[in-house]
């Protein structure tokens, strides 16, 4: 009679647990069916223990309700996609020295991605120097950024004489970026060579190395300088892949050639002398500008000749470089394969790159450590006649600047006249 009993009661209590176990509801309340879920943490107490997760509802039941879904068999809130990723940063001139006044941004900055699908860019920077990329997939990303050309014809004959003044010590380099511009041949080191390749570069020669291209960093040039075909860090690498909005991805900037650091965002014009016609005059006491005479000679056919410009108002100027393109009749006169002398004048001791490629300009660059201190001789050119009896070549003035502009320059233009 007791063991029946105990059956009953059995059968009574697994029917009990069935019903609770199904879903049941009343009122506002509704159990659902549960079952233990596998990765939830343990539970133990003598010698019972359950693994995973109870009470949690069985997957598949409801995959989703409201602002509500199932995440690895367990209800989680849903917070909505994810925000697209963006890169942002600024690209800023790493050689600005003295006027204008740091820090230069540059403009016209193509930022794009080298690497990681779909490409992004490429997007231009404007006068801000800023860049915003948008649309990356996922994956990892490498963004680079390119600059042709820009130069704003701030490499000049002043750029190759701080490279001879850095190289002497006469006026030491005051950072590892100005030495990297300085770096035109891109052998690791700045020398006298680098100074050569830059005048040539301003006289319009080939031949010029890495001069006038732009190279960009994530902090600045490392040290020591790299040697080709050694790399350094001219790029931004995501191997994680881009999401959420990463600002402040910056950038240096430098112009290789450009040592002075004068390069300006704005349009940087190789500033001309004014043309003045009659004989150089300078009044007494202390002159403001540069002036240079071309002179008006009588030759004969049957010979060289050898045309002296004079400089006046050069001392105290500390004048360390000047270049000028200078127009001609190629009909009447030619320069011949070396045609400027500096000996005995008032440029002696400073190098000299010229370009008489094209017919009827020529084009001179000087340059080097220590400053003209007289007046006098600036330079003498050497050309040859080519020309009947009679006929007249005009010497005019194109363009001539001392140092990166300053000070400015009269001149006074020449005439050659055959007989």
């Amino acid at each position: 009679m007791k063991k029946t009993y105990l059956v009953i009661l059995t059968v009574l209590l697994v029917s009990l647990f069935a019903a609770l176990t199904f879903s049941q509801s009343g009122g506002p309340y509704a159990i659902t069916q549960s079952v233990v879920s596998n990765g939830g943490g343990a539970s133990i107490g003598g010698n019972f223990g359950v693994t995973g997760t109870n009470s949690q509802s069985l997957v598949g039941t409801n995959p989703n309700g409201g602002t509500f879904a199932v995440s690895g068999g367990f209800w989680q809130q849903d917070s909505g996609p994810a925000a697209p990723g963006s890169i942002s940063g600024t690209i800023t001139y790493g050689n600005a020295i003295g006027n204008p006044v740091p820090p230069r941004f540059v403009k016209n900055v193509s930022v794009s991605s080298i690497a990681g699908m779909p490409p992004v860019g490429p997007v231009i920077t404007g006068t801000p120097g800023t860049y915003s990329l948008t649309g990356f997939g996922m994956g990892p990303y490498t963004i680079k950024p390119t600059k042709p050309g820009g130069a704003n014809t701030s490499i000049t004959s002043n750029d190759a004489a701080r490279v001879a003044q850095g190289v002497s010590s006469a006026v030491p380099f005051v950072s590892q970026n100005q030495r990297f511009a300085a770096d035109v041949s891109g052998n690791g080191g700045v020398s006298s060579n680098d100074a050569a390749l830059i005048a040539r570069f301003a006289a319009g020669l080939t031949g010029t190395g890495n001069a006038g291209q732009w190279k960009f960093f994530i902090t600045g040039a490392p040290s020591p300088l790299p040697t080709a075909p050694q790399t350094y860090n001219d790029s931004r690498s995501y191997p994680m892949g881009v999401s959420g909005s990463l600002t402040s991805e910056d950038y240096v900037a430098l112009l290789v050639g450009e040592v002075s650091g004068n390069w300006n965002p704005a349009t940087h014009p190789r500033p001309a002398g004014t043309v003045v016609s009659g004989q150089l005059s300078v009044v007494s006491g202390p002159v403001k500008n540069i002036a240079v005479e071309m002179p008006q000679m009588k030759v004969s056919t049957d010979k060289d000749i050898i045309i002296p410009v004079s400089i006046q108002g050069a001392t105290g100027k500390e004048i360390i470089s000047y270049e000028f393109d200078l127009r001609y009749d190629p009909s009447v006169i030619q320069p011949l394969e070396n045609p400027v002398n500096v000996a005995v004048t008032a440029s002696r001791g400073l190098s000299v790159v010229a370009n008489p490629n094209e017919p009827g300009k020529l084009r001179v660059v000087v340059y080097g450590p220590m400053p003209i201190k007289e007046d006098g001789v600036l330079l003498y050119l050497r050309f040859t006649v080519v020309g009947a009896p009679g006929s007249v070549s005009p010497i005019s003035w194109e363009r001539i600047m001392f140092n990166d502009g300053e000070p400015g320059v009269i001149t006074v233009d020449g005439k050659i006249e055959l007989f």
